[in-house]
């Protein structure tokens, strides 16, 4: 079961264990007694006490904690022995206004010194008590902090090698890549130029594959016909250009030179 307390973050205790010890460099801050309560987060309530609680297991808590667990429980909640009973003692350091305008070696006048001496013995004794513990509980944070910060640190450097082995297999894979889509283009290409070459040869067999059956039927081959009109068709456009008006010129009638010539036969 755990004690009753709000629970806070690690920052939260990483704040809270500074300023413990920025509390603790304080001389009058150190001398005062704090709620020993602990916390869901592991922590302690740590808050100085005017009015308290103490406990026959020397252990002390400030009037809220004590209210909240002692009305429901009667084990302590920092040794959370449930068949151990403990005994409750209410400390009030909070002094009346007799007390405060007293001096210090005034408020035990009267009294015999072994009670003097007896209650300044357990007085000491329980504030010894009570510092040894806070130390106890600041070195202990002070150790959670320390290993969690290597824990942090290792676990860091542990996912940056991890990273960069994750970096170095995905280049690796990248250079795979780009290696093969350049092999595949250079296949692409070569197949390209295959397939070029094949077609150009299917046309030159279907061609010599017509001409072989035109020959066997007696008629001229296209592949001859073709090459007759290419021998009939204009070295150039400017030939092809002139070629009109001859043909014009002979359709006009004979030239000079022909009409001279029939006249010279027909004389004869």
């Amino acid at each position: 079961r755990l004690p009753l307390g709000g629970g806070r973050s690690p920052c939260a205790r990483g704040r809270s264990a500074l300023g413990a010890v920025q509390n603790m460099a304080s001389p009058g801050s150190f001398a005062r007694l704090r709620c020993n309560f602990p916390l869901r987060d592991g922590g302690t309530c740590d808050k100085v006490v005017v009015e308290a609680w103490a406990t026959s297991c020397s252990h002390i808590f400030c009037v809220e904690h004590a209210r909240d667990w002692f009305n429901e429980r009667d084990s302590c909640p920092v040794c959370l022995d449930k068949e151990a009973k403990v005994k409750l003692l209410r400390v009030g350091l909070k002094k009346d206004a007799a007390q405060q305008t007293a001096a210090p070696e005034q408020q035990l006048l009267g009294a015999i010194p072994q009670e003097v001496c007896a209650a300044a013995s357990a007085a000491i004794d329980f504030w010894m008590q009570q510092k040894l513990a806070e130390f106890s509980r600041g070195h202990t944070r002070e150790r959670e902090l320390r290993d969690g910060m290597t824990r942090f640190i290792s676990n860091g450097r542990k996912q940056l090698c991890e990273a960069k082995a994750k970096l170095a297999i995905l280049t690796q894979g990248r250079d795979e890549l780009a290696s093969q889509l350049r092999r595949a283009e250079q296949e692409l290409a070569a197949g390209q130029e295959e397939a070029r070459r094949i077609d150009e040869r299917r046309v030159r067999v279907r061609r010599a594959y017509e001409d072989l059956l035109a020959k066997s039927a007696g008629v001229t081959p296209r592949s001859s016909l073709h090459a007759a009109a290419a021998a009939r068709r204009p070295a150039s456009p400017l030939l092809a250009s002139r070629m009109p008006m001859s043909a014009g010129r002979r359709s006009s009638g004979p030239s000079p030179g022909a009409r001279s010539f029939r006249g010279a036969g027909s004389g004869d």
